[in-house]
């Protein structure tokens, strides 16, 4: 688990974990205390997760959920490149399915 650090001050968390059976993807997701958010941490740490996804994972596809009506995290997922490619009930919850690809054409066909 990683945190970010601000000074001495925790400021966010991630973690690399192993995707429950059947999830149709790795996820990325983030989750900042209240009074961290609107910096850019959360776009920042997002790409780096992104980075180490398509450099060191390979994994095809990566994809964050965010709940309708956290207009917040969808910029975020709009600013990291995700394309909303579904909206689904998750867990009882409308939710947002946003999808990211490595920067290479011929994976995102792979998935169209």
């Amino acid at each position: 688990m990683g945190a970010g650090v601000e000074g001495k001050r925790r400021i966010h968390r991630s973690r690399r974990s192993v995707p429950p059976r059947g999830w149709p993807d790795v996820e990325l997701g983030w989750m900042l205390k209240p009074e961290h958010r609107h910096h850019g941490y959360a776009t920042e740490a997002g790409n780096a997760v992104l980075d180490f996804a398509w450099s060191r994972l390979h994994v095809p596809r990566v994809i964050s959920l965010v709940r309708i009506g956290n207009d917040a995290s969808d910029r975020v997922a709009e600013r990291l490149g995700g394309e909303h490619i579904e909206d689904m009930d998750f867990y009882g919850s409308d939710t947002h399915v946003f999808a990211y690809y490595p920067p290479r054409a011929e994976a995102r066909r792979a998935f169209a």
